[in-house]
């Protein structure tokens, strides 16, 4: 297992750097996010892959991935492993070929929706959900969250 580990094609998190302020992470975190994840394309099975609300208004792209468990939703309080791993959301989908053969990418499809995919990283604890859109010439990454557990 320590091999699997040293060979990890995921970043790293992104975490806080010492003396930041929350507040300033989060912010670079969303500066970040509209730069570079928002409007990003990735193929999965050879149909395009991008997040769900990315062309509607203001912050809900980054609300819809940065808020997470219905605790932060009452609260509208990010989660801050979300922010962390924004990058694991695309980079999962671009490595899946790779995860797959050492074993720690689980993809099965959701037990409560039948144009859902699972696509769990049990390593990184991490996991994606996909959801075929209506028409079904995409992808559209639904949700995305680090897993306690």
């Amino acid at each position: 297992m320590i091999s699997n580990y040293l060979n990890c094609h995921l970043s790293k998190a992104v975490t806080r750097e010492k003396g930041q302020s929350k507040e300033r992470f989060i912010e670079e975190r969303k500066r970040y996010f509209e730069e570079n994840i928002r409007f990003k394309e990735t193929k999965y099975k050879g149909l395009p892959v991008y997040l769900a609300k990315r062309n509607e208004p203001n912050d809900a792209c980054f609300n819809k991935f940065a808020i997470g468990k219905e605790e932060f939703h009452k609260t509208r309080n990010i989660d801050m492993r979300r922010l962390e791993r924004f990058d694991w959301m695309f980079e999962i989908i671009d490595r899946i070929d790779i995860c797959k053969k050492c074993r720690w990418i689980k993809i099965y499809p959701d037990k409560n929706y039948d144009n859902r995919l699972d696509i769990e990283c049990l390593f990184k604890k991490y996991k994606l959900v996909i959801v075929m859109a209506e028409h079904t010439d995409h992808y559209e990454i639904l949700t995305a969250f680090y897993k306690r557990t």
